[in-house]
């Protein structure tokens, strides 16, 4: 789990499953409404999904991540919030 002050606001993220085969979900908890944007790049750090940005309200969020049309590797989960990239979470894709 990872926790971060981000503006004197609590924020913490996982992802479960990880490895994963077909799906994994980001977890995020935030304590103040936040924008929110998901990357997941390969390890040469090409870009292969994004979420369009999503409006956080405070509180739990799961963000699905579908991998099915994904090869096996290692990613990078890389977390926006409010346009500033504030985590990069690594996702091992089985």
């Amino acid at each position: 789990m990872f926790k971060r002050s981000i503006d004197e606001v609590f924020f913490e993220s996982y992802l479960y499953p990880n490895p994963a085969n077909e799906q994994t979900e980001l977890w995020i908890n935030i304590k103040s409404n936040k924008e929110a944007k998901i990357t997941l790049n390969d390890a040469a750090g090409r870009m292969i999904y994004q979420t369009d940005t999503q409006s956080l309200f405070p509180g739990h969020h799961l963000i699905p991540i579908d991998l099915i049309n994904i090869s096996r590797g290692c990613y990078f989960v890389n977390i926006y919030i409010d346009g500033n990239k504030q985590q990069s979470l690594k996702l091992l894709k089985m």
